[in-house]
């Protein structure tokens, strides 16, 4: 796909040497990088349900509907998200031309017109069924954490809540990361990055905290309501004994309390949190990489 993006954009004249060649650069990168990543992500999706089925309390047709769901759309599902992609170039065109007029001269146009008008499209649609995928599986793991049994003392179990939301999240971090491709043009709109970037952050927070959130809120409601039930069975208890010092039916409770108490609260284990942390570090690392090269272009065009 990177090789026939390339090979379009030359035979249009946009690349290499057309001042529009770094947003042709990305277009290719982007829409060569959203497709494998969806598949990626996808199957491990999969993968985490697939762990989550035997802890669910949901009957098993109402297990295999939701697991169909998160690789099968229906024909309407894509005429939608097409549909809204297109009314997005649409606008965005009409914003960077200053006119349909402009916009749709460019269309029949020059090839480097052309493309760059035309460029975008695929971009959008792309990036809105990829994006609207991601958030109808956050959904589906959203229902499972009301429906999932939990352990306190095990919440093993839990943990492909947290890697699902930490996994979808790198389709949408590695898109924010090509981005600096397009600012390596002198003249850069930052119209061309704005709406992208503001759509992909609002993504990203909620494919993040859309099925996490309420796995937290369960997990700290059943531990406060376990440690409420076993702080009145240990009053009830020391009330009822002769020496509470002494009585050994209370210190089995004792310590099932400290378990509880330290309990976690969060779908999360270590591995979990360094690899999102290494997620978080991407984007602003290749931004500043990129300025540092086009500063170095610079420097040697100067002299």
């Amino acid at each position: 796909m990177f090789m026939a993006l390339l090979l379009f954009f030359w035979l249009t004249g946009t690349l290499p040497d057309s001042d529009a060649a770094p947003t042709a650069l990305f277009f290719c990168a982007i829409l060569s990088y959203i497709t494998p990543i969806i598949s990626y992500v996808t199957e491990r999706t999969e993968a985490a349900f697939d762990e989550l089925a035997d802890h669910l309390t949901l009957e098993p047709s109402a297990v295999a509907r939701l697991r169909e769901g998160l690789s099968r759309k229906s024909t309407k599902w894509f005429v939608v998200n097409t549909s809204m992609g297109v009314a997005v170039w649409l606008l965005q065109s009409r914003v960077l031309a200053g006119s349909f007029e402009v916009m749709f001269g460019m269309l029949s146009g020059s090839g480097i017109d052309f493309a760059m008008a035309v460029g975008p499209l695929p971009v959008w649609i792309f990036m809105f069924c990829a994006t609207h995928a991601l958030v109808d599986n956050a959904r589906t793991f959203r229902q499972l954490a009301r429906a999932v049994h939990i352990d306190l003392l095990d919440a093993s179990p839990l943990t492909p809540f947290g890697r699902m939301a930490v996994t979808s999240t790198l389709v949408v971090i590695g898109s924010q990361a090509l981005f600096p491709l397009m600012w390596l043009g002198e003249d850069t709109d930052p119209w061309t990055s704005i709406p992208g970037l503001l759509g992909t952050s609002l993504a990203l927070l909620y494919l993040f905290f859309a099925a996490v959130w309420p796995m937290h809120q369960r997990l700290r409601a059943t531990k406060r309501d376990e440690l409420v039930r076993l702080g009145r069975e240990i009053r009830t208890l020391r009330a009822s004994s002769a020496d509470p010092a002494t009585d050994l039916t209370l210190s089995p409770l004792l310590v099932y309390r400290r378990e509880i108490a330290d309990a976690l609260e969060w779908p999360f284990d270590i591995s979990i949190v360094a690899r999102f942390a290494l997620y978080l570090v991407i984007v602003p690392l290749t931004w500043i990489g990129a300025a540092l090269i086009e500063n170095l272009v610079d420097v040697f065009i100067r002299t």
